[in-house]
């Protein structure tokens, strides 16, 4: 009778794990895209794109040597997320860091997995020197 309640249970950990390892991926990966708009004060598009069941997180730039790096050149596809939205629930297709440290849309995003899976991924985050429209 334990045994079929930490099967049970289990399940549920290891969903919960899987997606939230999914999440700091796709925080770290965008935090490295976003310090490296403003470092080689280059434009890093990052696109999300649903292929199958699976989302797709991919980055493009207008810098040469900035598509060859392969942190930014390798796809990912993502399992356990679904769909990334902003505050207002609108699906978000694609994040612009500028080199002059604009960024495109203003607004944290929301990662939605199975089951109510959410977790706010703060893209403003403080210690970044991207402006928003209020503070300039």
């Amino acid at each position: 009778m334990v045994g079929s309640l930490l099967a049970v249970k289990g399940v549920d950990l290891f969903r919960v794990y899987g997606f939230r390892q999914e999440v700091a991926l796709v925080k770290r990966r965008v935090d490295f895209a976003k310090y490296c708009a403003l470092t080689y004060e280059a434009d890093i598009e990052v696109r999300f794109s649903q292929q199958g069941r699976h989302l797709c997180l991919s980055f493009s730039s207008d810098e040469p040597y900035l598509a060859k790096h392969p942190l930014l050149r390798d796809s990912l596809k993502f399992s356990r997320i679904k769909v990334i939205t902003d505050k207002q629930g609108s699906c978000i297709h694609s994040v612009l860091f500028s080199g002059t440290g604009w960024m495109f849309p203003l607004s944290d995003l929301l990662l939605c997995g199975d089951k109510n899976q959410k977790e706010k991924l703060s893209v403003l985050g403080y210690e970044t020197s991207f402006l928003s429209q209020k503070e300039v």
